[in-house]
């Protein structure tokens, strides 16, 4: 189902609370399909981790060549690496220095690299 809004509705989405002010109208269902999430991750080695998301498909992503800036870089030590978790609230894999990387972009990577 496609979801048609106003000019009004766009703006209260964007600047009001994103999807708070929507899910009354069109229902939680809605968004949730919608939405791409991680569901669940597991390191495998190097910089690999196998991932699940909400719409049932996984894969294996390699991040070693996505670890570069201020916020990645130092999780080139495997040890900070693997100590990732599945954040309730970004529905992604982050590390404890607020490291993250969006649901899609790992979708992507997953699904291009070594889908399964």
């Amino acid at each position: 189902m496609a979801v048609s809004l106003s000019y009004q509705e766009m703006i209260l989405f964007v600047f009001e609370g994103g999807l708070t002010n929507l899910i009354p109208k069109y229902g939680m269902n809605h968004w949730s399909k919608m939405m791409l999430e991680v569901t669940k991750a597991r390191y495998e080695k190097e910089y690999k981790i196998r991932i699940e998301f909400n719409d049932g498909k996984s894969g294996v992503v390699d991040l070693k060549d996505d670890l570069w800036g201020s916020v990645f870089e130092p999780l080139r030590d495997q040890n900070k690496f693997k100590r990732f978790a599945v954040s309730e609230i970004l529905h992604t894999i982050s590390w404890e220095n607020d490291a993250d990387f969006a649901p899609e972009y790992l979708y992507h990577k997953c699904l291009t690299q070594c889908p399964t």
